[in-house]
């Protein structure tokens, strides 16, 4: 029995050793394993997200979308310009009727000058029509489309302007003490033509690219660079058109301008080519470029469109009887 106990206890000591062997030499191991890196095991630091810019908080944000506004434009600028056909023959029917064939009295020339208004007028609508009907057609809304939709819109302001002027041209013959009255109409038709085309400014910041850095980079080159110096710039443009076409029409009543044959050719000519000049440079103006960069509002093009027609009117109502 002693040396059975003797024999056990020998047995328990070894284990005991093993035992403590074997925990020294798993420490070991996984302290190893600890301070050497694995192919698949990477620094903490790197497994931290980059830090992203803070986007700016605006409570409401939007713009005017100008293929949406060409699209519901189209149809009435064309309807407008294929209203003016009838009453260009009713007129010309009328001359016939009140004057003498071959001779250009007093009231032969006014009923010539309203037709040639309105024939203007029916040119510049159906051009217009179908400029507006190609930037509606637009797939994506890119920059170059807030300048082209206001060269068009010269086209549309003309030949409202016209009509109107019509009107009081057929006032002086049948009406003439509503002359007056129809001289203040088609300045108001006018300012109200003019003013819309200037509030397109306001919006011709808001397309830009996407990407951070081609935006700061396009918007380096580009004429109003924020909303603010967009909206500074049509407020200014805006009154100062008002104020030119007022003036004109304070001119108007007192300057005594008498209507002449060739003053009827130079005014019907003045307004057929500010038209068709206008509505092919904003039909040019929806190309795209092949590398993609393309130009938001020029500062030519918003002085252009809106001075451009302001002098026109202006030209109208000092000729008008």
């Amino acid at each position: 029995m002693v040396r059975r106990s003797k024999k056990l206890g020998g047995i328990g000591a070894l284990a005991a050793v093993a035992f403590a062997a074997m925990t020294t030499v798993a420490a070991v191991i996984a302290r190893r394993k600890a301070q050497t890196p694995t192919a698949t095991t990477e620094p903490a630091a790197t497994l931290q997200p980059e830090p992203q810019p803070k986007p700016e908080i605006k409570p409401f944000t939007g713009h005017y979308d100008v293929r949406r506004g060409a699209t519901g434009y189209a149809p009435v600028v064309a309807a407008f310009g294929a209203l003016t056909v009838p009453a260009i023959i009713v007129l010309f029917s009328t001359a016939e009727q009140n004057a003498t064939l071959g001779t250009l009295d007093h009231t032969k020339l006014r009923i010539l000058m309203a037709v040639a208004l309105l024939v203007v007028a029916m040119l510049a609508s159906l051009a217009a029509a179908f400029a507006l009907a190609g930037i509606g057609a637009e797939s994506n809304e890119t920059p170059n489309l807030v300048p082209a939709t206001m060269l068009v819109g010269v086209g549309v302001v003309v030949a409202l302007v016209n009509t109107l002027a019509a009107f009081q041209v057929l006032a002086s013959l049948y009406f003439p003490d509503a002359k007056n009255l129809f001289v203040v109409i088609a300045a108001i038709g006018g300012i109200f033509g003019v003013y819309f085309i200037a509030l397109a400014i306001g919006d011709s910041w808001a397309v830009e690219p996407e990407d951070r850095t081609i935006r700061s980079l396009w918007r380096e080159k580009q004429w109003l660079q924020s909303e603010r110096a967009a909206l500074l710039a049509t407020w200014r443009i805006a009154t100062l058109n008002v104020l030119l076409i007022a003036g004109a029409l304070t001119l108007r009543f007192f300057a005594n301008i008498a209507l002449t044959s060739d003053r009827v050719n130079w005014l019907t000519g003045a307004g057929l080519g500010l038209a068709a000049a206008m509505t092919a440079l904003g039909a040019n103006r929806t190309f795209h470029s092949p590398s993609g960069w393309h130009t938001s509002l020029r500062r030519w093009e918003a002085l252009a469109t809106t001075f451009g027609t302001s002098l026109y009117i202006g030209a109208v109502l000092l000729l008008l009887p």
